[in-house]
């Protein structure tokens, strides 16, 4: 599959009696020619992107760099963005494919 776009929306939650973050992302691939679900996992700022970056490798892309970079340098579109202060049980619903 050549990849020509990706959308990636993450939402993050903050455990706030432990100090740890988590967050869910979905990604769109070629508006919607393939989705994957990243479930409920620890990771705070821009981690998520990380978490992207290694499925993309998956898929075969060369990665350079940070997410950012590598799709530059692939030729891909990219939009990544993150919703924060998002409670738990939103978070661990984003992740899940149904």
């Amino acid at each position: 599959m050549e990849i020509k776009s990706v959308h990636a929306l993450a939402k993050e939650w903050f455990d706030k009696v432990n100090g740890n973050s988590y967050n869910s992302v979905r990604v769109d691939i070629n508006n919607g020619e393939k989705f994957i679900f990243l479930p409920f996992g620890y990771g705070y700022g821009k981690f998520y992107e990380h978490r992207v970056l290694k499925e993309l490798k998956k898929l075969g892309v060369k990665k350079t760099g940070a997410l950012t970079k590598t799709c530059r340098d692939n030729d891909i579109y990219l939009n990544s963005y993150k919703i924060e202060n998002c409670n738990k049980k939103d978070v661990k619903e984003w992740g899940i494919n149904r």
